[in-house]
């Protein structure tokens, strides 16, 4: 490829064909870059010397796409990432998208986005995957064309207000008897298996 002059080199024996013709498909899953390659040709004459034959170009266009952040639901700690408008001449094998919101990306998050019946394709965002961190948002995204090849796009930011469990206490007879104290909105958190409740007077600290 043009990219990074000839880090990506590679001689590979043709095929004979009919009436002096050689030939080679060459498979793109053994390159990594997009835009135009050089094809040069050597031959290998019967008494060993190589002679120059010519050489071509030919592009590979880099696939396109853009990317929004839909559904945002503060209460779950949850928005959607939306990829559409794609192009690409070869298909779509994977889109890969790292999120995190720490600058060091101590909670980042690596989702595969899933193909839609519209054609697009869709991550959710949980904040329970980012370690419950409140903030802005980085999105990327790598999109891995049917020839192998993998390209990059940067998102818009999303953000993620800090979700809590709502904790309430109410007089379960109206006698001062018993308390019910409920926790709702505890799923933000994952699937949990056990809860505990921690009770005390204000009067003397914890001592009860």
């Amino acid at each position: 490829s043009e990219a990074n002059g000839q880090d990506d080199i590679k001689w590979i024996n043709g095929s004979a064909g009919a009436n002096g013709s050689w030939s080679l498909d060459v498979a793109m899953n053994q390159f990594s870059t997009y835009g135009s390659y050089n094809a040069h040709a050597y031959g290998t004459l019967r008494n060993g010397s190589t002679v120059f034959l010519g050489e071509t170009t030919f592009e590979v266009d880099e696939p396109s796409w853009n990317i929004e952040i839909e559904n945002q639901n503060e209460e779950a700690g949850t928005f959607d990432v939306v990829i559409r408008d794609i192009e690409s001449a070869s298909g779509v094998s994977q889109i890969q998208v790292p999120v995190w919101c720490e600058e060091d990306q101590n909670d980042i998050y690596w989702y595969t986005a899933e193909r839609q019946s519209n054609g697009s394709y869709k991550v959710t965002v949980s904040i329970a995957n980012h370690k419950y961190h409140a903030g802005e948002y980085k999105i990327h995204t790598y999109l891995t064309a049917g020839n192998g090849i993998k390209a990059f796009k940067e998102g818009p930011r999303g953000t993620m207000e800090a979700v809590h469990a709502k904790v309430e206490a109410k007089d379960a007879t109206g006698e001062q008897k018993t308390y019910r104290v409920t926790v709702s909105n505890a799923g933000v958190f994952g699937d949990l298996s056990n809860v505990q409740f921690v009770i005390w007077s204000e009067a003397n600290g914890q001592d009860d």
